[in-house]
């Protein structure tokens, strides 16, 4: 199962907001009584203000697995995110290590799969190792935002896309040195080229 080939690079985005308006419509359409939706506002219960609904995050109920509003919009989430934050620094360190942890685990279940050591000059140490897209279209793949900036899919949620695709056959490991030499000489590791032109 390959990784999406995101080529314009806001389509993620895009698709996502579709999905997401696509939900929300689902919830209008249901709007609960005791949370009413009217013309498409709702009322913010940090701010109080009647706020377009499409300003609102929304959550799955592992219950009814039907997708609601949040009770506060987006705005209201991100200040209350940033305040806890601020004030809970020990927390967000533990919530960080753990990301690490899961991230590194992840790391090592990918880099099994694709041998351990680099496709090129066969470098082991982990340390010196990255992952490559054989077909130079790293940049393209890599989701960007509605400005064209990186969305900030990487590491982490990179490396859970690619368990969860079943380890895409257009990635390979390569070390630092092939990687880098192989970015600056029109996509060909040096090492192959010399191989090439020994033969």
């Amino acid at each position: 199962m390959p990784i999406v080939n995101y080529n314009n690079k806001s389509e993620k985005y895009i698709l996502f907001k579709e999905e997401e308006k696509k939900y929300i419509n689902e919830i209008i359409t249901r709007s609960v009584f005791r949370n009413p939706i009217i013309d498409k506002k709702k009322k913010c219960k940090k701010c109080g203000e009647m706020i377009d609904v499409f300003l609102f995050g929304t959550f799955l109920d592992d219950t009814t697995k039907k997708r609601y509003l949040n009770s506060t919009c987006k705005e209201c989430a991100r200040k209350r995110a940033k305040e806890w934050s601020k004030n809970n620094p020990e927390k967000v360190l533990i919530q960080l290590e753990k990301q690490n942890i899961e991230r590194r685990r992840d790391r090592n279940i990918i880099y099994r799969a694709y041998g351990d050591k680099c496709a090129c000059c066969g470098e082991e140490n982990t340390l010196f190792l990255t992952l490559d897209h054989i077909n130079n279209d790293g940049n393209e793949i890599r989701p960007r935002n509605a400005k064209g900036n990186y969305s900030g899919d990487f590491s982490g949620y990179y490396y859970k896309r690619i368990i969860k695709a079943n380890f895409p056959n257009d990635l390979q490991l390569l070390c630092w040195n092939c990687n880098c030499g192989k970015a600056r000489n029109k996509g060909i590791c040096p090492h192959k080229q010399n191989i090439c032109q020994q033969q």
